[in-house]
């Protein structure tokens, strides 16, 4: 144990910044439900966090029975 670096343990600079990016849209959401200075701002956030296949899942699926 006494040979782990905390750094080896901490997310990379990328990684760091996808979380960022994810936490803001999530905080974004919870403020403007639940504090009400904010609601008039429930419009303009962002209600769907992006990711590589979000054009792909907007196409409509093809149903097999």
């Amino acid at each position: 144990m006494a040979d782990i670096e905390l750094e080896d343990l901490l997310p990379v600079k990328v990684v760091q910044d996808n979380l960022v990016n994810r936490w803001a849209v999530l905080v974004s959401r919870i403020v403007t439900k639940y504090l009400d200075c904010f609601k008039p701002l429930r419009d303009v956030v962002v209600h769907h966090i992006p990711h590589k296949y979000s054009e792909v899942m907007t196409e409509k699926s093809q149903s097999v029975s």
